[in-house]
Formats: structure tokens, sequence, C-alpha cells
């Protein structure tokens, strides 16, 4: 959820597009670009301009534009300053001093007491923010010392992350706090660029702002490659997009699977970022009535499909062995945070699994037990492309094998907040985790239920919950072992199956910028005079 930082280094380009071919070893300055429009494409659209109602990555792209954070994330998972100029903290505590001469996009400076007020909102769990749980414990406090410009934070439970995930919290100005109804159509922060205008689903567009001067790092308002509108266009297609691309017509977008294949060739060659993704994660729903809620059922599902097999057709091909839920870069955990799946794939164990546990075959190949068949309701994901369609296919197909009878549910973006609202019917889930700390997975995963909590896979994990406490008492990248023993305990108990992970590959014409959870980091975007190849034109650092 954190930000990172973004400045640019010189260094030499020898190859170029058109006449500027025979260019010899231009400086970057030379290579810079103003007042250009930088155009975005989106696979999924938003559907929540109020930056922390939100935790999608469609709306989070948007907010990231707009909206300021304390912090900035490093490449490499440390953090450094933003709005805040320095800051200290503990598990339980947290202080920050905000730097001078902040403003917000309607003239007014921002304040401490702002920040405070923004916080104490996420704090108060009645709100039903997206971000309450996830990054901001329910019950946290906060208050702003105007006059000396600092912000200080008290957490009802150590938090190994409470640093980092205050420092992470979009940046709302007064405005919008005393009315929030204004952000359901506007933006109301502190960022480098503001919503001018919106089509809902199909296109938004933003400006940058003239006066920004106190982005994260080394910021620098009078450097060169800024541009002057952002657009944000939604384009489910990926040959779509991929053509869009090609053609200069968009300036970024992820291209997945044989699409891009016309985009790393020449005479295109494009420049690329490559994000690890946790693109494959069974989840089950445990709640009482649910055949899922049967340990034997989950172990038989996870044990009963192929699910490298699975994993191999829904990246195309492209799998990366998984080695935790939350590893989205820049991860925090460095270090591996679980084992993988320890139910290798084995259809006798399925089927003795679920003979033991008193599933039946049917004359028609479905099991039944006290007059139920054993039917799972599949919820895929939003906007389901070829690749995954076929390794969905691939387990149902595996599932029937052991006498499961599988309806398949692929969910759209409302239906996935529905889903962790826990108004859907379902048993079994293909997840995309897109979380960097180990922490974020604990509302999903544990405590309350929908709609007092998040829990919305109803898990009841003793062990989980007993790691999680011992590893919230350390702070920040030294508690990364226990948080490795948390989410194995998940694991072990298949209440969650990680088992692949993709890399989402984002192409650029005419630009660069920094990816944070896949997401395009606003203030790094840099613009160019051509076509960089996938040999830097400059290094984002």
């Amino acid at each position: 959820m954190a930000i990172a930082t973004a400045f640019l280094s010189a260094v030499a380009l020898t190859s170029c597009e058109g006449a500027e071919q025979a260019t010899d070893r231009l400086g970057i300055d030379a290579l810079l670009q103003n007042g250009r429009t930088f155009t975005l494409a989106l696979a999924s659209a938003p559907g929540n301009l109020d930056p922390v109602m939100s935790a999608l990555p469609a709306d989070s792209q948007l907010s990231n534009l707009t909206y300021d954070r304390l912090l900035s994330m490093k490449a490499d998972g440390g953090i450094q300053s933003w709005v805040a100029r320095n800051w200290s903290g503990t598990t339980t505590e947290a202080r920050f001093t905000l730097r001078s001469g902040v403003r917000c996009s309607d003239g007014s400076m921002l304040k401490a007491s702002d920040v405070a007020a923004g916080l104490n909102f996420l704090g108060d769990p009645t709100h039903h923010a997206a971000l309450t749980g996830l990054v901001v414990p329910p019950g946290l406090k906060a208050t702003g010392d105007d006059g000396s410009g600092t912000v200080r934070v008290i957490s009802p439970r150590p938090d190994s992350f409470l640093v980092r995930n205050v420092g992470s919290v979009p940046l709302i100005c007064a405005k919008a706090l005393r009315d929030r109804s204004l952000l359901t159509h506007g933006s109301y922060g502190t960022g480098l660029f503001v919503l001018k205008s919106y089509q809902p689903g199909k296109r938004y567009v933003f400006e940058r702002r003239r006066n920004y001067a106190w982005g994260p790092g080394r910021w620098d308002r009078d450097q060169r490659g800024l541009p002057s509108k952002v657009v944000v266009r939604v384009v489910p297609d990926d040959r779509a997009v991929a053509d869009l691309v090609a053609r200069g017509k968009v300036n970024a977008a992820v291209v997945r699977g044989s699409a891009q294949e016309r985009l790393v060739r020449p005479p295109l060659n494009l420049k690329h970022r490559d994000v690890e993704v946790p693109l494959g994660v069974l989840t089950f729903n445990e709640a009482a009535g649910n055949p899922t809620s049967e340990r034997a059922v989950r172990q038989a599902l996870v044990q009963g499909a192929d699910l490298e097999k699975v994993g191999q057709l829904m990246t195309g091909n492209q799998a990366v062995p998984t080695d935790s839920v939350a590893g989205m870069s820049p991860a925090a955990c460095t270090e591996s945070q679980s084992a993988g799946n320890a139910l290798p794939f084995d259809v006798a164990a399925a089927e003795s699994a679920l003979d033991d546990a008193g599933w039946t075959v049917g004359t028609d190949g479905i099991r039944t037990k006290d007059g139920q068949r054993l039917r799972v309701v599949l919820n895929n994901y939003p906007a389901p492309d070829a690749q995954i369609n076929a390794g969905v296919a691939l387990l149902e197909k595996q599932w029937r094998t052991i006498g499961v009878e599988t309806v398949r549910n692929d969910l759209d973006p409302q239906e996935l907040r529905d889903l962790v609202a826990d108004k859907l019917r379902w048993d079994a889930g293909l997840a995309q985790m897109q979380l960097n700390l180990p922490s974020n997975l604990v509302p999903f995963f544990s405590g309350p239920m929908p709609p007092r909590g998040n829990n919305f896979s109803h898990i009841a994990n003793s062990d989980y919950e007993r790691l999680v406490r011992a590893a919230e008492k350390l702070p920040d990248r030294r508690s990364c072992g226990r948080w490795k023993d948390a989410e194995r305990a998940l694991i072990d108990r298949v209440d969650l199956m990680p088992f692949v992970n993709t890399v989402n590959r984002m192409f650029f014409y005419k630009a660069d910028a920094r990816l944070v959870r896949g997401i395009v980091d606003g203030p790094s975007i840099r613009m160019y005079k051509m076509r960089c190849p996938d040999a830097d034109c400059a290094m984002i650092k």
C-alpha cells in the first residue's frame, strides 16, 4: 500500500527511434520531454474514488495519482520520507513530523490535525473502511499538533509494521474529511495530480499541479519529464491493449500471455517492468453448513487437483513457484514466507479423505452425504481470460474425477466486493493476493467475520492467531520469521493454499515509471522523446 520514491540518474542511450538512432550517447536531460500526456490502460474498471474505502488495485491506482502518503517505500522494501520529513515508532506508537508548505489541491494547507482526523476515521470500525483492519488496526487513535506539525499515533494492539502502515495511508484534505460525499466524484488530496473529469468505468483524466514541491525522496519541482496530464483508460482485452501500446496510443499497460510477443520482439523491443504476483491462491469458505467447512473436503480439493498443471495453464506456461501469499513487490519480508503445498497431487489420498469423512460416490459419480451432494461453488477472477479459463476448466475436471460437482461463478469487480462483504454464496475461490506485508493477511483470515470484520472465509485457526500475536510484538523486519510460521499454520490446516505466482509485465512506450505492488507510482512517471527499448533510457531509482 505504500508508495515508492522515484528520481532519475543520468545514463547513456546508444539506440533510439527513427532519425534519432544515430544520436550519440545523449544525456538524460536531452531524452526527457515536458508537457506530454501519459496514458495508462487498466484491465478492470475502478469502482470507488474514496481512497480508503477500497483496496482493489484499480481503485488504488487512481488514488495513487491524487493522494500523497506520509512515507514512501523504496525498491528494496525500505521506507523513506514523503509528506513526513522524519518519524519514529514502536509496535504500539508512532510519531511523524510533517514537511512545511504541503498544500491541498484546493489551496488549503495540510495540517497535522487533518492527518490525525483521517487516521481516526480509519480507527473507527463503524465506518467500514477497506483500510481498517488491513492497514490501520481498529481502535487506533491519533492526535495532531498543528504548531509543531507532529502526528502521534497509538495502536490498541501491537503491529510489527505500524510505522509502515500508518505511513502508507492516503492523506485526505480537510474539506473532504468534513464532507466525505465529495470523494465520490472528485479528488481532495495533496498529490501531484488532481482529477479533472471522468466517465465511470471508461476514462479518467488528471492534470498535474504546477505548485507541487514536496514529492517523495529528493524531489525537484523543476525536474524534466513530468507529464502535464494523465489519462487512465479501461481496456480489458489483452490483444486490444497490446495493439494500443504498439501504436503509441497508450504509454503503459500490463499485457499478458501471447499478446505481449509482438512487444518484446524487434522492431519494437519495448521497455517493460516485471512484478511477481501471487496469482493462484485457493481459498475456502469455512462457514457452518458449507462442505468446505470440513477439513477433509478442503484437503481432497487440494490433493485431487494437479495444481502444478493448473498453474501452468493459468499463466500460459509462465508459472513461477510460489513462496508467499503476501509476496507482492516490494515486500518488506523478502525471505520465503511459506514452504509451498504440503499436500501433493494424489487422487487416491483425496478419495480416501472423502471416504473417511462419509462422502460416498453416487450413481452419477458425484458424492453425497446425509442427502447433500458434494457441490462446490467456485469463484473465479474478475475479467477472466482464456489462460485462466483453461486452468479453471482443468481444475473442475479433476475435481469431478474425485466426485465433486463444481458450479463456477466468474466474478465481476462489484461481486468481488460483495464476496469480501460475505454477500455471496461460495465454497472455494481463486484469489490474487496483492499484498506486500504478511500482517495484511490477518483481517482476511482471522478475527471477526462480516459485517463486523473482513474474515470472509470464516476461519478460526487458533495456531495462526497465536503465532500472529507473537509476530506482532517484534518490530518491522525482525518479525519476518514469526510471520512465516503464522502463514504456515494457515497452509497446514488447509485454510488456504498458494500454488502459483506469475509475472505481470507492464510495457512502456515513450515513458517510464516505478511500480509498487504492480501499480504505477504517480510521482515517478517520466516522459521521453523517443521509444525506449528494454535497455533502459534511464534508471528509475
